[in-house]
């Protein structure tokens, strides 16, 4: 869905409001795993105020509060859970990807390395390239068989699954976004290799931070004569200066992937609409610590985002549920 230029602008309008307005960060994200509209303070929540409470009112206050005019989903919004189910259970593992095909999600997101003995392995990892084992010290991945990550390191009492494992469980049944985290060339390769044998092409789609990751997949799948475009990549945005090598991106018909603060940057807006008018789905993801909320929601539908990344599916789910135009 590509936002019109007198769209576009509207929404660079006003950043700073909304912003104040709609976009809060907590400390915990269990405070709010479920619903924000609960919080007690009128000025942190969203929420419209209650009929009933314009009874309490004076008069002429009664009559600035006006209707809220109907929203309608025209378009699909892809729901896709972060490392699986967001908060619901612990990320990237079995029960967790169970559980978003549960929830009903179009989509799970998982992370994946590559062990030393060349097993692909689904877990998130540090920004070092290492996990944290039971004994408190830190190890690369890389440097860890999949025997000896499955004997040392487990993430709340859960032990992380092999990509194998993960992709037969939600086969025909859920897309999967796989993010690659590895820095070894082969990374796409052998990941390619997985889910050809699952039977998963069309099923799937990559991405990554490490943008040379893009090319790389693009040479996989011709030493396999599939179509180039067989399978999309994600190219994942963190901060400003990921935009240096904006003109580098391969366009047509892959997708920008960028955090949901990024809504309300007007730096960051121009790149995300020209990507768009160049041919890419759009696709945003919340960080732990951010709030996400039904007015949230629908500015990332009015910029023409395509898919959302969540921690809190549910919350997702039942907004696509009551706004979705029915057919």
């Amino acid at each position: 869905m590509i936002c019109s230029l007198q769209k576009q602008q509207k929404l660079l309008n006003n950043i700073d409001s909304q912003k104040k307005k709609y976009f809060h960060k907590k400390q915990k994200l269990e405070d709010h795993s479920t619903d924000c509209s609960n919080s007690s303070s009128a000025s942190s929540s969203p929420q419209l105020l209650k009929a009933d409470s314009n009874q309490s009112l004076p008069q002429a206050k009664r009559k600035l509060i006006r209707k809220p005019q109907k929203f309608v989903l025209k378009n699909k919004i892809i729901a896709e859970g972060h490392r699986g189910a967001g908060i619901h259970m612990v990320e990237n593992t079995l029960p967790c990807f169970r559980r978003g095909i549960e929830i009903g999600l179009n989509s799970v997101e998982l992370d994946v390395w590559l062990t030393s003995d060349k097993q692909i392995v689904v877990v998130h990892g540090k920004d070092d390239d290492t996990i944290q084992l039971d004994d408190g010290s830190f190890k690369k991945i890389n440097e860890m068989s999949f025997q000896e990550i499955t004997e040392k390191y487990t993430i709340k009492g859960e032990k992380c699954p092999l990509l194998r494992d993960v992709l037969f469980t939600c086969k025909d049944k859920v897309h999967v976004n796989i993010e690659i985290k590895g820095r070894e060339n082969e990374m796409c390769e052998n990941v390619l290799n997985l889910v050809i044998e699952c039977g998963m092409i069309g099923q799937v789609h990559f991405s990554s931070f490490l943008h040379y990751h893009q090319p790389l997949l693009i040479q996989a799948l011709e030493s396999h004569n599939l179509p180039t475009n067989s399978i999309q990549f994600g190219y994942l945005i963190w901060e400003h200066k990921d935009f240096q090598t904006f003109d580098q991106i391969n366009f047509k018909g892959n997708i920008l992937a960028f955090p949901c603060n990024f809504v309300y940057d007007e730096f960051a807006l121009p790149y995300i609409f020209k990507a768009q008018e160049r041919g890419m789905r759009l696709s945003t993801y919340f960080d732990f610590d951010v709030i996400e909320n039904f007015n949230i929601y629908k500015r990332l539908y009015d910029i023409g985002v395509d898919c959302i990344i969540t921690n809190q599916p549910q919350l997702l789910v039942n907004f696509l549920k009551k706004f979705q135009k029915q057919n």
